[in-house]
């Protein structure tokens, strides 16, 4: 197919198999290393979705001749032309198998992600200009204020408005905002709401927003590739647990953030009586059994203390070495 025999289809086809190589590398020196603490955890896995996407135009600066023939022949570890020149029961073009994956992995990645996070956004924005704003609750006001200090950040404006959902969002990129909910703050006590208020803070702390969004801009650029479907989730995850550990620093209590987390757990069967129809329900279904299990993920890690005081310092030179021997095995891998 002259597709992945263009440039274009190299690049396609290196940006897999490196992603591929790439992530069985991390999360081998993952357990080599021992690392377990989410900031670690968080720049080493965000290296699946930066290396991948820069190495082809990389490597074909450094050596123009290495997608030739005599390279893929002599010198490359591994040639993808070969496999894919292959028929399954002398039937199946694996060319064509590849292409039906690259359409399935962008399907899955517009319905699972695109459409998810524009809601999401949408959401925020209609919580934020259309709920009924309520008057500031001063023990709410009071407890922003001495969280933001003990982190060192200015005190961000915390709105409540009139919702009976449990919702609690972070507005802005560099100007942040904290929305929450009457429907939250019910089901809430004192330690829970600072549990919950903390969090939102370290989100702020940690700019996760605008992180969150440079992220998913290189995501979208490999909206073909399976592997960063993988990848971009558990990046999601380490952030959230690192800030579940600052929370934990500046509360002390990562039982009572276990149980405020438990507020957010989507009911099953919530989406039956969504509109829209059958095929809507069954969306908003995958979402919700998707956001559980992340959220129950979370809560397990909280209630066993697993790994939460786990805080040494960030090791560059083993950080250095993966990424060494990540670079120097993909060159070879055309």
């Amino acid at each position: 197919m002259w597709l992945l025999n263009s440039p274009i289809g190299s690049y396609l086809v290196q940006n897999i198999i490196h992603s591929f190589i790439t992530i069985l590398i991390i999360e081998r020196a993952i357990r080599i290393w021992d690392i377990r603490n989410p900031l670690a955890l968080f720049r080493y896995r965000l290296m699946t979705l930066i290396l991948p996407i820069s190495m082809f135009p990389l490597y074909s600066l450094v050596n123009q001749h290495r997608g030739s023939l005599q390279f893929r022949e002599q010198t490359a570890l591994f040639s993808m032309n070969r496999w894919l020149g292959l028929e399954l029961w002398d039937m199946v073009p694996l060319r064509l198998l590849f292409l039906l994956i690259l359409g399935s992995t962008a399907a899955v990645f517009f319905m699972q992600e695109i459409i998810p996070i524009v809601r999401d956004y949408g959401r925020k924005d209609t919580i934020a200009s259309g709920g009924q704003q309520l008057p500031p609750d001063p023990a709410i006001d009071a407890m922003v204020t001495e969280l933001s200090e003990t982190l060192g950040i200015e005190k961000p404006p915390v709105s409540i408005i009139k919702d009976q959902g449990p919702v609690i969002v972070t507005t802005g990129s560099r100007n942040h905002s904290i929305i929450i909910s009457s429907g939250l703050l019910n089901k809430l006590d004192t330690e829970q709401c600072r549990c919950a208020l903390a969090h939102e803070l370290a989100h702020i702390v940690r700019r996760s927003n605008a992180t969150t969004w440079i992220v998913f801009i290189v995501r979208i650029l490999m909206f073909f590739n399976p592997i960063a479907l993988i990848v971009f989730r558990k990046i999601v995850q380490d952030d959230e647990h690192i800030c579940d550990d600052i929370t934990i620093s500046l509360t002390k209590k990562p039982q009572v953030l276990a149980s405020t987390l438990k507020v957010f757990y989507a009911s099953p069967g919530e989406s039956k009586q969504a509109p829209g129809g059958r095929i809507r329900a069954i969306k908003d279904e995958i979402w919700q059994h998707s956001h559980n299990l992340l959220l129950m993920e979370r809560i397990t890690r909280l209630e066993q203390n697993s790994d939460t005081a786990h805080n040494s310092s960030f090791k560059w030179g083993a950080f250095l070495v993966t990424i060494s021997v990540i670079v120097i095995i993909n060159y070879f891998v055309v």
